[in-house]
């Protein structure tokens, strides 16, 4: 009974449709009667085959993006750790003349330096990278060869002249754009030897020796978890810009999910034009530093923006459009070169915005998300925190702004909307900021500086997204749809109950009640964990309820033989069920593996399907099998029927 009750409070906001009263209350400006406000805020969501809209599948670039990220740990590494030695060598007359500092190859960084300066570089890797997942090397020296003729004639002739030499172990690399060579050998005794050897005249056509001083090479290897991890976050990075940008587009209920490892998918109802989305999804992003005005406490600042917010009567207020309108109605109740923007607030189930939190900041940014080099999670002492290096102009403008506005909120702006307001402790000049998060359980402060690093990557997408498909669902078809589905679900329940009525009676009535409270736990759970309900989901449901009946009959069958074998109620619904379980556990533990398989490998539709499969064989287990028992334990304990009717 309880559950029942249960489900139909969850289900009532769908049935009355109480999203569009609430619309049509904001709309007039009237606030929804206070027995609307007793109601669960969720509604069972609809897949775009039943409501219309656009559907689009766009690539995400994870290669290009993760050579991306590791090109910031070349940058920052020829900053932080060779900086130095890089202007002494560009003072130096005798300089080696592709003397490359750090670049990347084949998703490994290769790091040049003296070989005299081994312990005092590694060290600074080391203290660099923190707890970064790389491996280091053998250390290498490299010679250098100036390419006279076809470059990949002279690596394939360099190569072959090392094969000669005895104990030779090294390699033959492109550098420098390929205008040189990089033979790599692992001892200084073999250095004369290469030297002689390229000196010959013979290989003089092809080749040349570019410089007899030579630099000492670590690589640095990024490991298989590193990487999928890297891989993970640009496509969660990808998948959370895609979805603030479309709330910021003002698309109600968008949902923007996983297909596969490198694939997003973005459900928008209502919308008749994706490419109008598409290129709000694919723009580049605004990111800035800006100091929080604290002239105004918060709750003045909250009161200021309601009463406004309710004389504009405005719905969304921090759509453009809506801020703007704000911001512009304000301007005289507001300090000097101050505006407003929002922190929106997000549902963790849903992820739809909650709630927006006014913040007054100062107009103008002197520090912007170009000016960031790279931002990554550290840990120290057990504690997580954010670290963001700049590059030169950013480390300048960082290091001023830190300086003047010590003891202040910093406010991470990403296209108008805050994202997080950090306070700034100290003077920041050396080009290197952490954000440290507080006290609090780990795995929360590591989610929470996850998601910075996230925000602070958003100012472009972290990867190229490339439209893979894309099709408008019309609303006609919406209705059909729905007309349709629920015409089989209706006619499927109709028949269903017809029959085990007519066929076992009284314990067909109990199995019919189950049913009913199955379908209601099925849609109840739709809605609790925000899934939606699609045309092959409806399939599911209508399968779902066969497999019901079938463990139904396979346990009236059961206790049928029992009775017939002349045993006493009890013993017959004891039998009966004890008998039936492992046939009943069997089929639909089988069934709910394939429904694990379609919802891990497959497509939107085919997820759908599974996931109200699953859903679906869950409830059956709880209804068609606890619920009747307890039923019939009711009846044959409680009132002593003596009869079952079955």
């Amino acid at each position: 009974m309880l559950s029942i009750v249960f489900s139909i409070y969850f289900l009532i906001p769908t049935v009355i449709g109480l999203k569009d009263l609430r619309a049509t209350f904001e709309k007039e400006g009237k606030a929804l009667p206070w027995y609307y406000q007793l109601l669960p805020n969720q509604e069972m969501n609809l897949g775009l085959d039943l409501r219309g809209g656009a559907y689009v599948e766009m690539e995400v670039s994870l290669e290009d993006a993760l050579k991306q990220e590791l090109n910031g740990y070349v940058n920052g590494i020829n900053r932080a750790v060779l900086d130095d030695y890089n202007q002494d060598a560009d003072k130096t007359e005798n300089k080696n003349p592709v003397y490359q500092g750090v670049l990347l190859q084949n998703n490994r960084i290769r790091v040049e330096y003296p070989a005299d300066k081994k312990d005092e570089v590694l060290s600074g890797l080391v203290g660099y990278l923190g707890n970064q997942a790389f491996t280091f090397g053998n250390d290498r020296y490299e010679l250098f060869l100036n390419i006279v003729s076809n470059a990949a004639q002279a690596r394939k002739i360099a190569f072959e002249a090392t094969k000669g030499l005895p104990d030779y172990q090294g390699d033959v690399l492109f550098v420098g754009q390929e205008k040189y060579l990089a033979v790599s050998f692992n001892s200084q005794e073999q250095k004369q030897k290469l030297i002689e050897l390229f000196s010959l005249e013979q290989y003089q056509t092809d080749f040349t020796l570019a410089d007899q001083t030579t630099v000492s090479v670590a690589y640095l290897t990024p490991s298989d978890k590193f990487l999928a991890g890297k891989r993970k976050d640009i496509i969660d990075q990808a998948a959370n810009s895609v979805r603030n940008r479309i709330d910021r587009f003002g698309v109600a209920e968008a949902s923007v999910s996983r297909q596969s490892s490198d694939r997003l998918v973005v459900e928008l109802p209502g919308v008749k034009d994706p490419e109008q989305v598409i290129n709000i999804i694919k723009r580049t992003g605004k990111l800035e530093f800006r100091i929080v005005d604290s002239s105004l406490t918060q709750p003045d600042l909250e009161d200021l923006v309601q009463k406004k917010r309710e004389e504009l009567k405005l719905k969304n207020i921090y759509e453009d459009e809506a801020l703007a309108q704000v911001n512009q109605a304000l301007k005289g109740s507001l300090p000097p070169h101050t505006e407003i923007l929002f922190e929106l607030k997000r549902d963790p189930v849903t992820k739809k915005i909650s709630n927006a939190v006014p913040y007054l900041l100062e107009d103008k940014a002197d520090v912007t998300g170009d000016m960031l080099d790279s931002t990554s999670v550290q840990t120290e002492n057990n504690m997580p925190y954010v670290l963001m290096t700049f590059n030169n102009t950013g480390t300048k403008n960082f290091g001023k702004l830190t300086t003047d506005n010590v003891g202040k909120q910093l406010a991470i702006v990403l296209d108008n909307v805050v994202t997080s307001s950090p306070v700034i402790r100290g003077p920041i000049t050396a080009g290197r900021a952490q954000i440290e998060l507080g006290i609090g359980p780990y795995n929360d402060l590591l989610k929470e500086a996850q998601d910075i690093v996230m925000i602070l990557k958003e100012g472009a997408l972290p990867a190229t997204l490339t439209v893979a498909t894309k099709n408008v669902i019309g609303p006609s078809l919406g209705r059909d749809s729905i007309e349709a589905g629920l015409k089989s679900v209706f006619v499927a329940a109709i028949v269903v109950f017809f029959f085990m009525l007519v066929y076992y009676k009284v314990g067909g009535m109990i199995a019919n009640l189950g049913l009913v409270l199955n379908v209601l736990l099925i849609f109840t759970a739709l809605t609790l964990f925000g899934a939606s309900l699609t045309l092959p989901g409806i399939a599911g449901i209508v399968l779902t309820l066969g497999m019901a009946v079938d463990a139904n009959v396979i346990i009236f069958e059961r206790m049928r033989e029992e009775r017939f074998l002349g045993m006493d109620t009890a013993s017959i619904v004891n039998s009966g069920y004890d008998n039936a379980m492992s046939a009943i556990v069997d089929g639909n533990i089988t069934t709910f593996i394939a429904g694990l398989v379609l919802f891990e490998f497959g497509t939107g539709p085919i997820k759908g399907f599974a996931t109200t499969l699953m859903i679906g064989i869950a409830t059956t287990m709880l209804t068609a099998v606890v619920f009747t028992r307890v039923f019939y334990d009711i009846l044959v304990q409680k009132y002593r029927v003596e009869k079952l009717s079955i």
